[in-house]
């Protein structure tokens, strides 16, 4: 059935409702929104549409980042006023130097949000996007994500209970969704050699990433035989960090399996040379994503996902 839209604020408003099947008796789901991911001008960079002060532009897709930034380049734009803040946003880059702007009105998807303070963040100048939406913005529903087909979906689901969430197979598997009071930011339990860790699903990474600190806990270093460069990495800041790429002997994801998976690693250490205090040792990237039918279902606390083929870990430049 279709039902009449609700004024947007700072939360998300309803748009179509659908029966969910399979399902039980009276479990149905409600569309917020479907919008379509795109890569402009041949960037690495998943967008959506949005729009800050009455004006559309692109912002990074990114449910890796535990909040939303404006980008420095855009304000100017606008000719928004920012005042720098004290504190820095750290990245695999290094550090970026972080303002702040009350904006009029800011639109992303279903949410709608007026007269409020953003941290504006300074990077990716170049890149021509306006804001980078992270997983304070993009939980505040449950997120299906469809990047084999470019496309998210926001969804509530209404008088499911504890039944699966996951309408379009009977054969999903499912694991726990661990985000931090802190951090919206999504976590899940994967198992690498058989050792369990944590892992962030994100959409702003190009390819799954392993910390080398955890591919070094299980006995493959840099200079292990069969271990090789696989070039560098860069995001938030003005530095890279070199990648390297090892066998091991699985992965594991729920039900699923993926015996002598090739991985990337990355020494995920500061300028001084200091590990970054991250909750997780791995995060599950668009290689990962795109292989899979995946649905954050926030409202259960879990995380929904079917295997759609394809190579899982991709080469950091494929």
């Amino acid at each position: 059935m279709t039902t009449r839209p609700l004024p947007l604020h700072a939360t998300l408003g309803l748009l179509l409702a659908f029966a969910l099947t399979p399902a039980r008796a009276g479990c149905e789901y409600t569309e917020l929104a479907a919008m379509q991911v795109s890569y402009p001008g041949n960037q690495n960079l998943p967008a959506i549409q949005g729009e800050i002060n009455g004006k559309q532009v692109n912002m990074v897709l990114d449910t890796g980042s535990y909040r939303t930034f404006m980008l420095r380049s855009e304000m100017e734009r606008q000719f928004v006023e920012m005042r720098l803040l004290r504190q820095t946003t750290a990245g695999i880059g290094g550090k970026a130097a972080t303002f702040t702007a009350r904006l009029k009105e800011v639109a992303v998807g279903p949410a709608r949000v007026k007269q409020a303070d953003f941290a504006v963040l300074d990077a990716l100048e170049w890149s021509g996007f306006g804001a980078l939406v992270g997983a304070d913005f993009l939980t505040q529903a449950d997120l299906e994500l469809e990047l084999a087909d470019n496309r998210i979906r926001f969804l509530r689901f209404h008088d499911c209970g504890d039944h699966t969430l996951a309408y379009w197979s009977t054969d999903a598997d499912r694991v726990a969704l661990q985000a931090r009071p802190y951090s919206k930011v999504p976590l899940v339990e994967v198992r690498v050699n058989g050792q369990s860790m944590l892992a962030a699903i994100d959409t702003g990474a190009t390819v799954s990433i392993l910390d080398q600190r955890a591919a070094e806990r299980l006995g493959v270093k840099p200079d292990s035989p069969g271990s090789r460069p696989a070039g560098k990495t860069a995001g938030v800041g003005a530095g890279s960090r070199p990648l390297w790429r090892a066998t091991f002997d699985s992965f594991a994801i729920g039900e699923e399996q993926i015996q002598h998976p090739t991985l990337t690693v990355v020494d995920r250490t500061d300028d001084a040379g200091l590990p970054r205090q991250l909750d997780y040792d791995m995060v599950l990237g668009r290689d990962f994503l795109k292989t899979h039918r995946v649905l954050l279902a926030n409202s259960q606390q879990r995380v929904y996902f079917t295997y759609l083929g394809g190579r899982v870990f991709a080469e950091p430049d494929a």
